[in-house]
């Protein structure tokens, strides 16, 4: 490996550079904490959403099986005293069902709605992740350079932080795609 002298004006340069790829790791580190953070919210919000829908198709079927065990009674007994009437009024009784059906379908909607979201963010937070730790080569390789100066250095820290900052670009594109922010 052959070293040569750093002119001033080229050494500057190069700081100029660590600055930049140090400021852009930096950038990405927050937007990658902050990509995991709203992906555990959301599946969080998805455990919410799956807890509600237990809850609803518990309800639906305990109707259900309130309406048989009536029906049951009565066809066990022959005794037409025991209505189902007695209990809840059979129309009402098959629209309340219908509500929590279709109440429980909509919440499954927003839970696998959630989760898609969830695995999405998840996603753009490795993304996140991988340009930091292209960024940090860069700024290592770099920053050699200013010790040990060799083109080769230089140029490898410098592609590294240019595909560092490109994946940072692109998830950060993918990190306002998912929030559905527009400008």
């Amino acid at each position: 490996m052959q070293t040569e002298p750093i002119d001033p004006p080229k050494k500057s340069w190069v700081t100029v550079l660590i600055v930049f790829f140090a400021f852009v790791s930096a950038l990405a580190t927050l937007m990658m904490s902050r990509s995991f953070n709203r992906t555990l919210l959301t599946k969080a919000e998805a455990a919410i959403l799956e807890s509600r829908i237990a809850d609803q198709w518990s309800y639906y079927q305990a109707k259900n099986v309130r309406k048989d065990i009536v029906k049951l009674a009565q066809a066990i007994t022959k005794n037409k005293q025991i209505k189902l009437e007695d209990f809840e009024d059979p129309d009402s009784l098959d629209s309340k069902r219908e509500a929590i059906y279709t109440n429980a379908r909509i919440l499954e909607a927003r839970r696998d709605e959630l989760n898609r979201k969830s695995e999405r963010l998840g996603k753009v937070a490795h993304n996140f992740a991988t340009s930091v730790a292209l960024l940090q080569i860069s700024l290592m390789t770099v920053g050699l350079h200013l010790i040990r100066p060799a083109k080769n250095t230089l140029y490898f820290g410098f592609g590294m932080g240019l595909l560092g900052t490109l994946v940072f670009g692109a998830s950060l594109a993918g990190f306002i795609r998912v929030q559905g922010w527009s400008f």
